[in-house]
């Protein structure tokens, strides 16, 4: 744990130390990086999110419903309700 420990306080004071220069050297080249993570990231993590409800659900029965399908299905069956969505 100490070893852990150490490690992330070490870790966080470098990115820390140098985040002010890394951002000053990068601001100009990286806004059109920047404006495509900001539009592709929703369309990235949420086709893999399964609806869970909008019932009171314990931890339990989420997981369940997460797990009882593979992520392939569950992506198309999230795109498929979209583009009902969008037509709606």
């Amino acid at each position: 744990m100490y070893v852990s420990s150490g490690w992330i306080f070490l870790t966080s004071f470098i990115v820390t130390y140098n985040f002010s220069s890394m951002q000053k050297s990068h601001d100009e080249d990286w806004i059109g990086i920047r404006l495509l993570r900001w539009y592709c990231s929703p369309y990235m993590v949420l086709p893999a999110a399964p609806h869970t409800g909008d019932e009171n659900r314990t931890l339990e029965k989420i997981d369940l419903i997460i797990f009882e399908k593979p992520t392939a299905t569950i992506v198309k069956q999230n795109v498929e309700n979209r583009k009902e969505t969008i037509k709606d």
